[in-house]
């Protein structure tokens, strides 16, 4: 089954997708959601999952090598970090950077001060913080070129409104 065959089927028909087709979608899925193995891994965790670091990879790892079948939980979640992906990256238009004497990039967005930080050989760290409880966001490996920063830094604050909401409930 070719990709558009796969795309095209309805939602329901995700049932009748065999475990080569769902191996061949999740690898598209991983390869729009741009991140390393160790990065996932870490997102996961941050998002609940239990398991270790290490258990987490092997499994993505095995799973996009076709050595085990994709679970339909994985797929899932892939699919969920994908969709919001999108629509963060729908949003970047709507943020207003500043370029600081430093040569960091600085915007205010959805609660957040976002920072930029430049560093060596074109790459660059991202800080987060929550304007109104001071509350800063682990966000991860630095990104090469300043485009993908700011696309990661969206990423991660949509992953950060949910932490926060977490934190401000008392469930972290």
């Amino acid at each position: 089954m070719t990709d558009e065959q796969i795309e095209s089927k309805d939602d329901n028909s995700i049932f009748s997708l065999t475990s080569e087709e769902r191996t061949k979608q999740f690898k598209k899925l991983l390869e729009e959601l741009d991140e390393k193995p160790t990065e996932l891994a870490s997102r996961l965790i941050r998002l609940g999952d239990y398991r270790s670091g290490v258990a987490i990879m092997r499994g993505i790892q095995r799973m996009e090598a076709g050595d085990t079948k994709v679970s339909g939980e994985m797929l899932v979640i892939i699919r969920m970090l994908v969709n919001q992906q999108r629509l963060q990256y729908s949003k970047l238009n709507q943020v207003e950077w500043t370029q600081q004497a430093n040569g960091a990039w600085v915007a205010e967005f959805e609660g957040f001060k976002i920072t930029l930080h430049p560093e060596s050989k074109q790459r660059w760290s991202i800080y987060l913080r929550v304007i109104e409880t001071d509350y800063s966001l682990a966000c991860g490996s630095w990104q090469v070129g300043l485009d993908a920063a700011k696309r990661k830094a969206l990423v991660r604050l949509a992953d950060g409104q949910m932490e926060a909401a977490d934190l401000a409930a008392g469930r972290l």
